[in-house]
C-alpha cells in the first residue's frame, strides 16, 4: 500500500495530472486483482498550457518507468490508447519501409530474369513508384474527409508494385508474339 501511495503521490506532482486515483482512493473493488497481486489506478491527463491541445505523455511515462525502478518487487507500467497509437504508428513505419526494400528488390530480380536487361527491368519500377507515391498522395487528402484504416499506404504499395510489374510483364509478352 506505501509502495502504491508513493507512486500515486508522484505521478500526482507532475503538471498535466488533472486527476489520479487508485483503488486505495476509492476503495472500488474494480480496481483491484481478486489476487490481490494487482491494482488499477486511473489517471486524467491535461495539457496546462493547452487543454484542447495534444498532451505531451513522455515526461508521466518517464516519470512511471522511474516509479517502476525505484519500486522494488513491483512492476508499474501504462496502458492507454494514446500509448498504442504512437506504438502502432511507429511498427507500421518500421514495416512500411521494411516491405518497400522486400518488394523493390523482389521485383526487380523478377523483370531483370523476364527483360534480360538492368535498364528495361527498372523503367517499370520507377513508373510504379511514381503512382505509388501519387496513390498515397490523393488517399492522404481523402483522408482529411474520410478516415481511413492506417494500412492504407502498404496496401497503396504492394498493390502498386503488384500492378506496375503485372502490366509489364503482359506488354512484353504481347510484344514477344
Amino acid at each position: 500500500m506505501e509502495t502504491v501511495e508513493s507512486v500515486m503521490r508522484t505521478i500526482r506532482d507532475l503538471p498535466q495530472v488533472i486527476a489520479a486515483v487508485s483503488y486505495y482512493d476509492t476503495q472500488d473493488a474494480s480496481m483491484f486483482a481478486d489476487d490481490g497481486n494487482a491494482v488499477l489506478a486511473s489517471v486524467t491527463l491535461q495539457d496546462p498550457e493547452d487543454p484542447a491541445g495534444r498532451i505531451d505523455i513522455g515526461p508521466f511515462v518517464e516519470t512511471v518507468r522511474q516509479a517502476s525502478d525505484q519500486a522494488a518487487g513491483f512492476d508499474i507500467g501504462v496502458v492507454s490508447f494514446r500509448l498504442l497509437d504512437d506504438e502502432l504508428d511507429e511498427i507500421l513505419t518500421e514495416d512500411f519501409n521494411r516491405i518497400l526494400i522486400y518488394s523493390m528488390v523482389i521485383g526487380l530480380v523478377i523483370l531483370i530474369l523476364a527483360f534480360r536487361a538492368l535498364v528495361a527491368a527498372v523503367i517499370p519500377l520507377v513508373m510504379a513508384i511514381g503512382s505509388i507515391f501519387t496513390a498515397i498522395g490523393i488517399a492522404a487528402l481523402v483522408s482529411q474527409v474520410y478516415p481511413l484504416v492506417e494500412l492504407y499506404a502498404e496496401m497503396i504499395l504492394l498493390m502498386g508494385l503488384a500492378v506496375g510489374i503485372d502490366y509489364s510483364l503482359f506488354i512484353v509478352s504481347r510484344f514477344r508474339t
